[in-house]
């Protein structure tokens, strides 16, 4: 009906606005829901597989092909299902409040309707009005209701639930290691997991010093120059080196078959990471000691014993230890050929 006067008898309130947004927003998820599927079903599988570790015995192309058929198969259930969903308005949202609520002749979604003929009648206009209390008398009643999607009539052998199951049980195994295990089903971390990476240091050959082997996080103070040794066994591909110094030398991994080295000479403050299929395996910050040069001094004026030989006191150091000490004498006042001795540690 079309009413020339204006309606001021019914309004529905904010309460009634609310009730029908929460119910236009059930009405979405009932809409909305049951379209994921089967496309939740094709990443729920694959998120399964991913926990359970079944992408670490496939090579890296077999498993870009199996992310890529998951992504493809994704993405065309979603556009299959969803192009022709659409996000409900408020005339739905108000019928689907009338149906939970109960309400009979649809007192909310027809709250503007208007007399068509009649206006200013004033019979006309007061049975109007009685229909308007009549309508509005059990509206202070409603009910939302829980959302019903409907998903079993797209899921007849309910193998969401097995789905659900699986990833479940694929959380059970992985415990901590499950987000990690989620993120290397989307790259060839899987592979770089089982990398093996040997590390050790060279110290320059004047320290005399061992080598020293690293983990796979340390932080070190080394002698500058000193040879950092790197072996990755097992690697699908040469993993990255990056140094974080400009004053170093290194060469980049080279090999084949797993099988791949790097050195890099570490002559300043440094860090180094290897990172391969995305993941670090090694993180190293290195503090460069300068070799200081060595030093030497008379500890007292040269001198002679009582067989009127000549005697030399001194004192000689270096960071890493002094392995000889030679003295040179050289004539006084004339051209000669100069005198070497090897003095006592």
């Amino acid at each position: 009906m079309t009413r020339y006067s204006d309606p001021n008898e019914f309004r529905t309130g904010f309460r009634a606005d609310r009730h029908v947004l929460w119910s236009r927003a059930a009405l979405a998820w009932e809409r909305v829901w049951p379209a994921l599927w089967p496309a939740s079903g094709i990443a729920g599988l694959f998120a399964a597989a991913a926990l359970f570790d079944l992408f670490v015995p496939l090579p890296w192309p077999v498993h870009a092909l199996v992310l890529s058929a998951a992504i493809t198969g994704i993405g065309l259930c979603l556009y299959f299902s969803f192009r022709d969903v659409h996000l409900p308005g408020w005339l739905e949202g108000a019928r689907r409040l009338e149906r939970t609520s109960g309400l009979a002749h649809r007192p909310i979604s027809e709250a503007g309707d208007r007399l068509a003929v009649g206006g200013g009648d004033a019979l006309a206009e007061e049975l109007w009005t009685l229909h308007l209390h009549r309508m509005l008398a059990g509206i202070g009643h409603l009910t939302v209701g829980w959302p019903a999607p409907g998903l079993a009539r797209r899921d007849r052998r309910a193998l969401r639930f097995v789905v659900l199951l699986l990833m479940l049980a694929g959380v059970a195994i992985a415990g901590s290691d499950s987000l990690h295990r989620l993120w290397a089903g989307f790259n060839d971390e899987g592979t770089a997991g089982h990398v093996a990476l040997d590390a050790w240091i060279d110290p320059p050959a004047y320290t005399g010093l061992p080598p020293v082997y690293l983990s796979q996080d340390t932080t070190l103070s080394v002698p500058a120059g000193s040879v950092l040794n790197l072996r990755a066994h097992g690697a699908g591909h040469a993993p990255g080196l990056a140094i974080d110094s400009d004053s170093d030398e290194a060469s980049g991994f080279s090999g084949s078959q797993g099988e791949y080295g790097a050195n890099a000479r570490i002559l300043a403050d440094s860090r180094v990471r290897v990172r391969s299929s995305g993941r670090a395996i090694g993180d190293w910050s290195f503090t460069a000691i300068p070799d200081k040069p060595p030093h030497i001094a008379f500890a007292a004026p040269p001198g002679k014993t009582e067989h009127q030989v000549l005697k030399l006191a001194y004192r000689a150091g270096d960071d890493y230890g002094v392995t000889a000490v030679r003295a040179i004498i050289t004539p006084h006042g004339r051209r000669g050929r100069a005198l070497v001795v090897e003095l006592s540690l």
